[in-house]
């Protein structure tokens, strides 16, 4: 049976064998040991690639692969696994618990939008994500507002830019008569999905509040396959970063074609693997579509938010200006009172 069991999982000879003699002579505590000890291992294999040089971390990825003695999709499990295992689980006591939540609470760079943690931000191509990450870089460094309506901390922002050029980032600028405080915003133009020594370097160096990668699509090498552990890896790295280092990540990433043909997207219409999603603390789908009147409208849809600074399955509506490529909030879906309103709602609740 523990055998059966094992090829489905794994089909890993090694693993096999720890399961097998827990009825011999191991025990269920020898075995929990084994299995914890991989992903010790996998921590202090990534440890040892960290102190390659650029170009061969690569080859260490595979190497590591080899000296863990698992096979691609036995190691990508490893890795989701991992992910899962590093999340950080509430006590069951429930006056532990209480305090473990009071604690857990922080301070959203922008409340009701955006909070600490590692957030996918998922549109079709052309749809004006980056648009929107300059426009929240902007509220942030100058603590204005995101879309005239979300109020900002002020905070330092670091933007790896690798969808554009910087010829067309500057006419993008121009055109959004983009102000952000340029002494708070620092701009890259690479990044590598083994570059995780460099991104902490930046990270110790500038102490940024908000780190923006545009786009994951472009950091995997313009494919992103169910097969790539090195992606896997970039992604359970950034998950503890940002947990470790207490900064909001966001991180743009593309679509896939559509079940349907409306313009509404919905969380199996992001692109990627089960890892993607596991990894990230809030997922955000944003489309555009036309309104009765002709105008632009685009929506923004939480559909994880482990993070809690929006509700799962809410939507916010903003209108698009085509001559300056900026969002401007219009309401809520489903609720006819303004953003100011409903924290006024939310303030005399409070109160009572």
């Amino acid at each position: 049976m523990a055998g059966n069991l094992t090829n489905q999982m794994y089909n890993n000879k090694g693993i096999e064998a720890v399961i097998n003699n827990i009825d011999g002579n191991s025990t269920k505590d020898d075995f929990t040991k084994e299995v914890g000890n991989l992903v010790q291992e996998l921590d202090e294999g990534l440890a040892w690639i960290d102190s390659l040089p650029r170009r061969e971390r690569g080859v260490g990825y595979i190497k590591l692969q080899d000296k863990l003695k698992l096979k691609k999709g036995e190691f990508l499990k490893l890795v989701n696994d991992a992910i899962e295992d590093k999340q950080e689980k509430p006590p069951s006591d429930f006056n532990e618990l209480r305090k473990w939540q009071k604690r857990k609470r922080r301070e959203p760079l922008i409340p009701d939008f955006l909070g600490t943690g590692l957030t996918l931000f998922a549109a079709d191509g052309g749809t004006g994500k980056s648009s929107v990450c300059y426009e929240i870089a902007e509220a942030i460094t100058t603590g204005g507002k995101f879309a005239d309506q979300f109020q900002a901390k002020q905070g330092k922002v670091l933007v790896f830019q690798l969808d554009e050029g910087d010829d067309e980032a500057d006419m993008k600028w121009e055109i959004m008569l983009l102000k952000p405080d340029a002494s708070r915003i620092r701009i890259e133009w690479s990044f590598n999905k083994t570059d995780i020594p460099e991104l902490l370097k930046l990270i110790e160096e500038l102490k940024p509040d908000l780190v923006i990668f545009d786009s994951l699509f472009t950091i995997a090498g313009g494919q992103i396959s169910p097969k790539d552990a090195e992606f896997a890896l970039f992604l359970y790295r950034l998950k503890r970063i940002s947990t470790t280092k207490q900064v909001a990540i966001i991180m743009t990433h593309h679509t896939r074609k559509k079940e349907n043909e409306k313009p509404e997207l919905t969380a199996n219409d992001i692109f990627g693997t089960v890892y993607l999603k596991n990894a990230s603390t809030d997922v955000w789908g944003y489309w555009k579509e036309i309104g009765e009147r002709g105008e632009t409208i685009y929506s923004l849809k939480s559909f994880k938010s482990r993070g809690n600074t929006m509700q799962v399955g809410q939507t916010y509506l903003f209108e698009g200006s085509e001559e300056d490529q900026r969002v401007h909030f219009l309401r809520m879906k489903g609720l006819d009172c303004t953003l100011q309103e409903l924290n006024t709602h939310r303030e005399r609740i409070g109160t009572y």
